[in-house]
């Protein structure tokens, strides 16, 4: 049986997986200003048991390609308050503390970050992480009275047969584990 390729339609199992950086960014968050780091990564395999990988993921009973798909990830390294005047001081150190642990799970110094600018190193390393499907439900574009209202998201869509809300499913890392083996290095 020939695997179909994983949309965002099906759940995304809760599971390790190999993933590679494809990007690496450092810049303010466009909704908080935070500065961050941001990861874009794509999933080489799934990691089995024996440390081997495989490129098909059976849910539910139907085999899905889920080598290549796409996940980002978000590191804020200063967190401003909400006002955005100061330092929120006591979640930055928070942040900061993960920052440091994802430094490390990748290899990297984790001694002497600049957390205002920060020495990037994470392009192109494989990692091994425990991945999760973060259900997002769909939206209607927000109304012009919504929109003057402040709010910036419409009503959530509902399947108009069986009455429920529309999901998408977006793979989102739970943890790192640290690097992956070079032997699980396929290209996509």
């Amino acid at each position: 049986m020939t695997a179909t390729k994983w949309s965002s339609r099906i759940q995304w199992p809760r599971d390790n997986f190999v993933c590679r950086v494809t990007d690496e960014g450092f810049a303010p968050s466009k909704g908080s200003g935070n500065p961050m780091i941001t990861l874009t990564a794509e999933t080489v395999g799934l990691l089995k048991n024996d440390n081997s990988t495989t490129d098909e993921v059976d849910v539910g009973g139907e085999s899905y390609m889920i080598a290549g798909v796409r996940i980002t990830s978000y590191y804020p390294t200063i967190v401003l308050n909400k006002d955005g005047e100061g330092i929120d001081e006591e979640k930055t150190k928070k942040a900061q503390e993960r920052v440091k642990e994802v430094y490390g799970k990748f290899g990297l110094d984790n001694t002497n970050i600049n957390f205002e600018n920060p020495a990037l190193g994470f392009k192109g390393k494989l990692f091994m992480a425990l991945l999760f499907g973060d259900p997002q439900p769909q939206r209607r574009s927000p109304t012009k009275e919504q929109l003057d209202r402040g709010i910036r998201e419409g009503e959530v869509i509902l399947d108009p047969v069986t009455r429920q809300p529309v999901i998408n499913y977006y793979p989102k890392i739970d943890r790192i584990y640290g690097l992956a083996a070079a032997e699980a290095n396929k290209p996509y």
